[in-house]
């Protein structure tokens, strides 16, 4: 029996602005065949905090949310940002810190900012800008498991890197806000009474079903044969007049259908690898062996 009624993916955005047509949101309840997008609010697009109060509002049953982004960095001796900076909270609050005068969650100056203790070891692709530390191997260890997952610090866009400083800061805002009704796993602990967010990484869901992430191309001709394909893995159908016009509103499906599928008990279990509980944190669904197979 699944301990969640609700299960929630969210297509993040680290793109500077008010609203985001990146940020996506789909749910799926437990007995239903379906996941459906979610309309923002007054039909506008999605803002980050548009994201935050939605998923603070989700109380009225138990609820599993994934949010594509990295929930924390690669941690080693070198990752010393600050004296008081030894877990994923104090890490968030410094991101949100250094950000405060940025609006919207964005984290522009993580990468901008003269003083940012991050900016060593970013690569800034719009910029050129590469700091002096830049590793594009400097990567979490279920980044290095998962085998496909880029680097935190390469910033490419408004997705990976600058999404997840972005999600740092939606984080930090939650734990303060709803620390008492929402666990972030896996640095809380789940237990199927508190709403729980989740890190995703829908790459990983489309590969562990056998499937190809569809491209703009494949959604502008109305081909959904990998969506569907993936939906029917995880247990799931597409509603067929709910039309899928983007990845990021495809990535949104197939998540809420993976995080059903997979929310068995032995997902929450913590693998004995370093930096896992209070740094660097673990994408849902991946075991600790890496191996997509005996995820599900």
């Amino acid at each position: 029996m699944n301990r969640f009624q609700r299960f929630v993916g969210v297509d993040w955005s680290g793109a500077k602005g008010v609203s985001q047509s990146g940020i996506q949101v789909a749910e799926l309840e437990v007995d239903s065949p379906s996941p459906r997008l979610r309309c923002a609010p007054n039909g506008r697009k999605w803002s980050r905090y548009d994201v935050m109060e939605y998923i603070g509002q989700l109380n009225d049953k138990s609820t599993l949310v994934g949010i594509d982004f990295a929930f924390s960095v690669p941690w080693n001796k070198s990752s010393q940002f600050a004296p008081h900076v030894n877990d994923a909270r104090t890490l968030w609050a410094l991101v949100d810190s250094l950000c405060d005068g940025a609006p919207h969650l964005y984290a522009g100056p993580v990468w901008t900012a003269a003083d940012s203790p991050f900016r060593p070891y970013i690569f800034h692709y719009q910029t050129k800008y590469r700091g002096e530390r830049y590793d594009r191997k400097r990567r979490r260890e279920v980044e290095k498991l998962e085998g496909n997952a880029i680097s935190v610090y390469h910033m490419a866009g408004p997705q990976v890197g600058a999404g997840s400083f972005s999600g740092m800061r939606l984080l930090h805002q939650i734990t303060k806000s709803h620390g008492e009704t929402i666990a972030i796993w896996p640095f809380d602990k789940v237990d199927g009474n508190k709403t729980a967010v989740v890190e995703i990484y829908p790459s990983f869901f489309y590969r562990k079903a056998g499937a190809r992430r569809p491209n703009s191309k494949d959604l502008m001709e109305s081909n959904h044969t990998e969506i569907e394909k993936a939906l029917k893995y995880y247990g799931a159908t597409r509603v067929a007049e709910d039309v899928c016009r983007t990845v990021d509103q495809a990535d949104a499906l197939i998540a809420a259908a993976a995080l059903r599928k997979l929310s068995t008990d032995l997902a929450f279990e913590t693998p004995a690898r370093p930096n896992f509980d209070l740094r660097e944190g673990w994408i849902f669904g991946l075991p600790p062996d890496g191996n997509l197979l005996s995820a599900g």
